[in-house]
């Protein structure tokens, strides 16, 4: 327990300077265009609301280590957020291949996780996570994904909205596949 604590105090370290930098992006945020102004507002919106329920549901939830563990997960999308709101050296279009794709993969992640979860959980399990519940979690992505493209198309003219919802599914993909990995 005493290293897993020791890897989080390490990897949350930088989170006040993420937090700081999410607060200097906002505050140039102030000067953009209406449209951009609304488009990121919405963004942040989606962003909180995501976040929250993927700690409540897809993160760890009983157990010692639990609340570093959900701190790091926590500072991995804070992370995410800062690194996606420094944009990219290059906005490389993506195919419609490559969106069709990316969904397939999520998809195929997101339909293996929900078979797998039970429809109820026993009143006395706070570590069940219910199919509705992932659902759920999902529908609150795709509501912050979707404030992705267009704020991000917004931002960054030459980007595609194909390019964003490229990025982010794969996030997502690989970010679906950690808490429900078999254990062992």
């Amino acid at each position: 327990m005493r290293v897993f604590l020791l890897i989080a105090a390490l990897f949350l370290a930088p989170q006040s300077t993420d937090k700081q930098q999410i607060a200097a992006f906002s505050k140039s945020m102030e000067s953009a265009p209406a449209k951009e102004r609304v488009a990121y507002n919405a963004l942040q919106v989606a962003f909180a609301t995501f976040t929250e329920a993927h700690l409540r549901h897809e993160s760890c939830k009983k157990g010692t280590d639990c609340v570093a563990m959900r701190a790091v997960e926590e500072q991995k999308l804070t992370r995410s957020f800062v690194l996606l709101t420094q944009g990219f050296p290059h906005y490389a279009p993506k195919t419609q291949e490559a969106v069709e794709s990316s969904d397939q993969a999520l998809n195929l992640v997101y339909q293996t996780i929900l078979d797998s979860l039970p429809v109820t959980c026993p009143t006395a399990d706070a570590s069940c996570t219910t199919q509705a519940a992932l659902r759920d979690v999902e529908r609150d992505w795709i509501r912050y994904r979707d404030a992705w493209i267009v704020f991000g198309s917004l931002h960054w003219p030459q980007s595609s909205q194909d390019f964003w919802q490229v990025i982010l599914t794969d996030q997502r993909t690989e970010q679906m596949k950690a808490p429900y990995a078999p254990q062992g």
